[in-house]
């Protein structure tokens, strides 16, 4: 299954070569950042191991709020925090 980043690094640069002159800035910057988004362009956090020394290497995310990668745990987040929330309703029955 592909993710919208495969889509974006596959597709982006013909796309946006196409319809580049046509699309808002912040768009053309959306695109880059989740094509981007942990493969090691935004940057690596390292770590070691204390008991073994291991050197661990993780690519980190973007970041970028349109990027379903990065935002994932915080829609899931707001997701548990407001499923309870409903309008009140007064003669009417709630069919969920």
């Amino acid at each position: 299954m592909s993710t919208i980043r495969d889509i974006f690094q596959e597709h982006g640069p013909d796309y946006l070569k196409k319809f580049g002159d046509r699309m808002p800035e912040i768009h053309k910057k959306v695109i880059d950042a989740i094509s981007k988004c942990r493969t090691g362009e935004c940057g690596v956090a390292v770590y070691v191991c204390d008991q073994c020394n291991e050197v661990h290497h993780f690519p980190l995310s973007c970041g970028n709020r349109h990027c379903p990668t990065c935002q994932h745990l915080k829609t899931i987040q707001w997701n548990e925090r407001t499923k309870n929330n409903k309008l009140p309703l007064r003669g009417r029955r709630t069919i969920f």
